[in-house]
């Protein structure tokens, strides 16, 4: 005959001899909490008189802003909660290409950094000149 004893932090088992065995059950603590925040983008504005883009992007915890790409000038702020703009200013045969032709595929990178983490979003769109 099994019989059985359950409390929150432990279970006693014993059999029909009287022994009596404890075993403790654990609950995994839960994960810790991410340091940090998170980034989103909300918006982008193009400026057709100069070629040249702007990204709206809302920030929460402080951090480091990166905008990065090919044929892209490279912009790094350091900030805090909040929203900001982030230009896209083309460089080079980007440029170049953006006179010729009147408008240019572009892929920026922008990543947040903060204390114990790092966010990535990838997109791609096109400069124009009008």
């Amino acid at each position: 005959m099994l019989r059985e004893m359950k409390s929150a932090s432990a279970i006693v088992a014993g059999d029909s001899r009287g022994s009596a065995r404890l075993r403790t059950t654990h609950a995994s603590p839960p994960p810790p909490p991410v340091p940090g925040g998170w980034f989103g983008i909300k918006a982008l504005g193009r400026n057709l008189a100069n070629g040249t883009a702007t990204f709206t992007v809302d920030f929460t915890g402080s951090g480091e802003v990166t905008l990065a790409g090919k044929g892209v000038k490279t912009i790094t702020r350091k900030l805090a909660t909040g929203t900001t703009g982030l230009a896209v200013v083309p460089t080079g045969s980007l440029k170049s290409e953006l006179t010729r032709a009147g408008k240019a595929k572009v892929t920026v990178i922008i990543s947040f950094k903060t204390a114990g983490n790092l966010w990535t979003k990838t997109k791609s769109f096109y400069l124009r000149l009008g």
